[in-house]
């Protein structure tokens, strides 16, 4: 599959199934704004992904062609379940798309997503990370899809060890992407930390509108994820592939989930950032560590 395709698919694939989801769930969406809808879209997306990829690893079954089939039976299942509002989706869409005029704001705003996103992509092709960890958590990616299930050793530094398990969710999330698009080994090293970075920039993006307007959110994005002002915070994370970022990205989603069970008055969030909670635990200790610390600060700060 071509680069530019594949990134449409790591968007396609991280959204849609979540979409669906939240549709199949009565009275969610008329409770739910547009930018609400979309994060409650990659986190169910995700979700799913992961949940898919780990009770498939648990039977031997985690196939590429295991993963698509599963994640595509149950997106067309969820579909039947909530056709009657997609269809009213689809109108909403139409009618929003003919009243559209456009706005200085918005033109502020795509110039900077877009700066922040074209620079991070065209980065992302210019050479492949040197760092053993990229290389490594590929490597582990391709032998559990490869064997159907986790491998009993992998090599760490030129050593063969037993195969760690607590990290078997980022590589649920990190196979089931290769399983949907088809890219090659080291491909996958220069693209899954921009699939991983879609879900963070939605997630910030999210969280700063449930407080503030369209430019403050671009202005965050700005701030965390474009290389010269954030290198040393969330860029180092997305620039290689890490299973740090994964659950990083799983953390700012639970961030948001709880400040959305507030500001969209929807308490039903709450267990969504949970199921984000958790699985950011099964995805690395460090991530675990900052989603709690997040959530705990948003918690402090309302008392």
């Amino acid at each position: 599959m071509p680069p530019s395709l594949a990134l449409i698919v790591f968007v396609v694939v991280q959204l849609t199934p979540g979409w669906v989801a939240a549709a199949a769930i009565p009275k969610l969406c008329d409770r739910l704004s547009l930018t609400a809808r979309v994060a409650t879209a990659v986190a169910l997306s995700i979700v799913q992904l992961i949940l898919v990829g780990l009770v498939l690893i648990s039977i031997g079954l985690a196939t590429p062609a295991g993963i698509v089939a599963v994640n595509v039976a149950i997106t067309v299942a969820l579909v039947a379940a909530g056709r009657h509002q997609l269809r009213r989706d689809w109108v909403a869409a139409v009618a929003a798309t003919r009243r559209y005029r456009p706005e200085w704001q918005s033109a502020v705003v795509i110039v900077i997503i877009g700066a922040v996103v074209g620079i991070t992509v065209w980065k992302a092709f210019q050479n492949l990370p040197a760092t053993a960890s990229a290389w490594g958590y590929a490597a582990d990616t391709a032998e559990i899809l490869d064997a159907g299930g986790l491998p009993e050793t992998n090599f760490q530094y030129g050593d063969e060890v037993p195969f760690a398990a607590t990290k078997t969710a980022g590589f649920a999330w990190l196979g089931s992407l290769r399983a949907f698009t088809g890219i090659g080994f080291t491909r996958s090293i220069q693209m899954l930390p921009l699939a991983l970075l879609f879900g963070a920039m939605v997630a910030t993006w999210a969280i700063i509108r449930s407080f503030a307007g369209r430019l403050a959110a671009a202005g965050g994005i700005l701030l965390l994820f474009f290389e010269y002002p954030a290198h040393s915070l969330f860029v180092v994370k997305y620039s290689r592939l890490t299973v740090e970022g994964a659950g990083i990205t799983l953390g700012l989603l639970a961030l948001w989930a709880v400040i959305a069970a507030d500001t969209e008055d929807v308490p039903g969030l709450r267990w969504l950032a949970a199921a984000m909670m958790v699985l950011a635990g099964l995805t690395h200790g460090v991530s675990a560590f900052i989603t709690v610390v997040l959530v705990a600060s948003y918690q402090l700060a309302r008392i």
